[in-house]
């Protein structure tokens, strides 16, 4: 479900805390992140757990797949921030031809049955400007500028809005019914995202603080 996904991709701040302080210079993870990661994650535990096993089944496998990707972007925020200073526009052209590049061997070899869908020249352009030119390139600009402009702790803030807006659309749009457990898992996500990104505010006011009081 898009729910799940959603909540699911609450993983990536988690890994910016993780990643931050191993590659980054003045992010630090202190007690407030290291609490927030611990109780993000276990949100993350009670969501998977009812479905774990062996072998797995098909749904922990997209799950963890889910995981995989959102992790990958938390990541990839920590070592963007950490690279020289480039032009927004330059940076976001390497990264859509690289993603460009990436997926065309998996786009030529199709779907293991070897069929492929093709959605008319209308509905493709359409795809192309909207998800092309728009939530790729576009998007894509913005975010380079916002990270070079803040830091990669304040670029995860972006997903305390992500699994709320999936919970929401996936039950207004789809008619999802999202299982109980997901609930205490969506709160013990947020609630870990609330109390590391807290930590962080506060440390951020700290800093100016001592700095003039020569502490």
């Amino acid at each position: 479900d898009s729910a799940l996904a959603g909540i699911l991709m609450a993983i990536m701040p988690l890994t910016v805390l993780a990643c931050a302080r191993l590659l980054l210079p003045g992010e630090h993870l202190n007690r407030g992140k290291l609490i927030g990661f611990v109780i993000g994650f276990s949100g993350l535990v009670i969501l998977l757990a009812p479905e774990l096993g062996w072998p797995p089944g098909g749904s922990v496998v997209g799950q963890l797949a889910v995981l995989g990707g959102a992790a990958s972007y938390g990541l990839a925020v920590v070592l963007a921030r950490g690279l020289p200073p480039l032009d927004p526009w330059v940076s976001s052209l390497i990264v859509v031809v690289m993603a460009a590049l990436v997926i065309l061997p998996a786009d030529l070899i199709g779907s293991p049955g070897g069929q492929r869908w093709w959605p008319g020249w209308n509905a493709a352009l359409a795809s192309l400007l909207v998800l092309g030119l728009l939530s790729t390139g576009l998007a894509s600009v913005v975010y380079f500028y916002v990270l070079r402009e803040t830091s990669a702790s304040f670029m995860a803030l972006m997903n305390y809005l992500i699994p709320l807006w999936a919970v929401l659309l996936g039950a207004l749009v789809l008619g999802e019914v999202l299982p109980v457990m997901a609930w205490p898992a969506l709160l013990l996500v947020l609630a870990g995202i609330g109390v590391a990104q807290g930590s962080s505010r506060r440390a951020a006011r700290l800093v100016p603080e001592a700095r003039r009081t020569g502490n």
